[in-house]
Formats: structure tokens, sequence, C-alpha cells
């Protein structure tokens, strides 16, 4: 009975392990897209999606339904996983020279797919978490699972070197039927190489470690002889078909303009936050308050509109904030009075008890620059103020200055395509445009002229700007 009730159990968590670990791809689709938005560029997606519809037509498996995504990120990454979705970075992008390599990239990541690689993947994590499992039940040690997925999730991790040499190879081929030098994929390689290098360059000088790249054609040496032969058979199948990447002034024009690194307007904005880039300031509302401007003044409601906050500014005097709350703003008694400093401001607040028809408010005064911001809270007959208080409290906290940091980063840097001239230099060029202790080695990167190559006069060059 006990032996049964085991394996009844066993059963169970078999199905659920298979259940968790596989997933649909439009599951996977759906939760890689809400934690990496998709790059907001038509002219850009349209060209991955064509290249790529290309591709997927002359593979081994045309008839699958591809979905190919521009992820809006910068890490150099791309990959692939079943129900024909294919990823690509913009960030991979960046480093990208030709047509012919961005292919190189399609390639490889439609052959995982049609070569049953994810699958395989997934079913040998299951397997594995099967194993685990039962070896844990049949021994009663938890340690016992501990060690064993261990064991499993080290052997399923990733693809292997024999399975991304696969990938290679039937890319390659994939890329020669539509006229497409296999030689990228080596070319490629080589970038992502020299790409490890200047991080393990920056990881050094900081005293920290930096593991090594583990995205595409990661398990390949720069110098893969299997590789090197796979893509040389692939040119004997030569199909006799126009390089479509023979003219690389559109490669140029989808590149050009790329966002390179950080994308900051892409960053999600809080709903309830107002900011003001003239005047450099901001400040959050309560939450499901939604705010608008009318004239001058901000108002932020309270759902059913049973309380209101508003946020107004007027030329601001000599006196300090308290004075100004009661001379300028012409409050006459207040209670609970305090100076109060949001982001080391100047500023005090108060509430502003009932008189007449005016509800009971709360009045906060703060200095920046030429202007006082008063912040007023009020609320609906019958309402609890103090419940309301906190929320207006809370409000004034957040109010902000906007340094110049975060309005350049508005502006995200962006790659641009230049001649070079007898006097190009890219020392210089990280400099003029502040891109960092490692810019001179991103643009030689950039460039395929890594460590200390030189361009050629009149040769088209990335800089960053």
């Amino acid at each position: 009975m006990i032996i049964v009730t085991r394996w009844l159990l066993l059963t169970c968590l078999l199905l659920a392990a298979s259940i968790a670990l596989a997933g649909s791809g439009d599951e996977k689709f759906e939760y890689f897209t809400k934690q990496t938005p998709p790059l907001e560029d038509p002219i850009v997606t349209e060209y991955v999606n064509r290249i790529g519809q290309q591709l997927a037509a002359q593979s081994n498996k045309p008839n699958i339904k591809y979905t190919f995504t521009v992820m809006d990120s910068p890490e150099i990454n791309a990959f692939a996983h079943e129900g024909g979705y294919v990823y690509i970075n913009r960030g991979l992008m960046s480093y990208m020279r030709s047509e012919a390599q961005l292919a190189s990239v399609l390639a490889h990541e439609i052959a995982h797919i049609t070569e049953d690689h994810i699958g395989r993947s997934v079913r040998g994590a299951v397997l594995g978490e099967i194993a685990a499992v039962a070896a844990g039940i049949l021994s009663r040690s938890n340690e016992v699972i501990d060690a064993a997925r261990q064991l499993s999730r080290a052997t399923t991790t990733g693809y292997g070197r024999d399975r991304e040499l696969e990938a290679d190879i039937v890319g390659a081929q994939n890329m020669v039927r539509l006229g497409y030098d296999p030689q990228a994929v080596v070319e490629m390689l080589s970038t992502l190489k020299d790409n490890e290098l200047l991080n393990k360059k920056k990881a050094a000088d900081k005293g920290a470690s930096r593991q090594t790249y583990h995205g595409l054609f990661s398990t390949h040496p720069r110098n893969d002889a299997r590789l090197r032969t796979a893509v040389s058979e692939a040119k004997k199948a030569d199909t006799g078909a126009a390089d479509p990447s023979a003219d690389p002034a559109e490669f140029r024009d989808i590149i050009d303009g790329l966002i390179w690194g950080e994308n900051f307007l892409s960053k999600e904005k809080k709903p309830q936050r107002f900011s003001d880039m003239k005047a450099r300031i901001r400040m959050d509302f309560p939450e499901e308050w939604p705010w608008q401007e009318e004239g001058d003044l901000v108002i932020a409601k309270a759902p059913e509109n049973v309380a209101k906050l508003t946020l107004s500014s007027r030329a601001r005097s000599l006196r300090t904030p308290e004075e100004f709350l009661h001379n300028e703003v012409g409050v006459k008694n207040s209670e609970k009075g305090a100076e109060i400093s949001p982001a080391r401001l100047k500023g005090f607040s108060a509430i502003v008890p009932a008189e007449g028809d005016k509800p009971r408010q709360r009045i906060a005064v703060i200095y920046y620059k030429l202007k006082a911001y008063v912040i007023r809270g009020e609320v609906e007959p019958g309402q609890d103020f103090d419940q309301f208080d906190e929320f207006f409290n809370a409000s004034i906290a957040t109010f902000r200055t906007i340094t110049q940091r975060e309005i350049d980063g508005q502006k995200p840097k962006r790659i641009n395509y230049v001649r070079a001239t007898a006097t190009t230099d890219f020392a210089a060029l990280a400099k003029e445009h502040n891109l960092g202790p490692y810019g001179e080695q991103e643009l030689l990167l950039l460039n395929g002229l890594y460590p200390n190559g030189t361009p050629k006069v009149g040769q088209w060059i990335k800089i960053i700007r």
C-alpha cells in the first residue's frame, strides 16, 4: 500500500513538473514581451521580420508560423522557443555590420526551432525533474531530490556545443539558399568574442568577476575548426542566388538612428507622477487619483471625487515659507504647522481649520528657485479628513526637482553612420560624445576594428551620439 501511494504521488508530481516546464509558445511570448517590451520602431521591426520570414520559408520547416520580435534591450542576445518565436535584441543588432550578419543570427535561431533543439531541451529538463523526484520519493530524502535536480539542470542548461554547431550548419545552409555569404556566421562569432574580451577587461578593472557570454554561438572558440569547415561546405552549395546584402545602403539606413544603451523613453512612466520639465519639478499624486492640468493648476481627484489635491505656483518672496503661507496664501489660522524639506528644499506645511463654507485643508508651501509651490488638499463634507491627510502628506513628501541628468536621460544615445576621414580618431569621438572610459573600445568593437584597428578614409563607420 505504501509503495502504491508513493508511485501515485510520483505520477502526480511528474504530471505537474511536465506542465510547469513545458508551457505554450504563446504564453512564453506574453511573458518575455512583458518583461522586455518590443522595440517601437516599425521600420526596424518590419525589416527584421521580412528577412526572418524569407529565411523561414527556405528552412526545413517552412509551414510553421514564425514570429520575429526585436526586443528593446541593450543586452547582446538572441533566442527562440517553441511556437516559431524568434527574438533578437537591438543591443545585438548594434554590433552588426551587414544584412548577412543579421541573417546569420536569425538563421541560427530558426535552426534551433526546425531541428527541435528547444523541444529536446524541454523534454530533457522534464525527464531530469522526474528522475530527481523519483529518487527523492524512493529514498525519502529531500537532499537526494536537491542533488539530483542540480545535476540534471547542470546537464540540460543551454543547447550544448553539438546542437549549437548543428544550428550553425543548418543556418549557414539556409543562408546560402537566399544568396547570403555564410562567412557572416564566423564574422558574427568574432564580434561576440571581442565583446566578451572587452567585458572581461571591464570586470577586471573593477576587481569583479565576469561570466563569459552564454548566448548565441557561446560554445564555439573563435577559431572553431568544425564551424569553419561547415561554413566552407555551405559555400560549395551556392545556388547562384543574388546576394540580398550586396548593397549595404539599406542596412545602414536601418541601423542609423538605432538607440544605443538604455532606452529611457521606454521605461514605464508612473501614471500618478506629474512632471514639469520646463520648471524642473515633479510630484507623485496618490495612486488611482487621476490628475489633469487646468491652466496653471494641476488637480488630482480621489475616486468618486470625495477628495482632491492641487498643485500651483506663485512668485516667491523674501519671507519664509511659513510667512508666505500666512501672508501670501492668506491663511489666518493653522494647526499642526511644521517645517518640511522634501528633497532638501525649504517648505512649511499646516492644517487649515474649516471656516465658513471653506472645508478643512492641508496646505504646504515649498520654495524652489524663484517659485513658491502651493500644494492644497481638501475633502468633501462628511469624509474622514485624517484618513485623506495621510495621502496628502505622502504626496507632498514626493515633491522633487528634476536634475539635468534626468533631462538628458530623456534623450537616449543613438548610432549614426558617418564617413571616416584622414583625421578620424575613435578616442576623440568617444570623448566628444561622453561615451565613458571604454568609449573608444566600444566604437572599435561596433566597427569590427577591435582592439586597435583604424578605419580607411571614406569608409562608413558607426559613431554614438
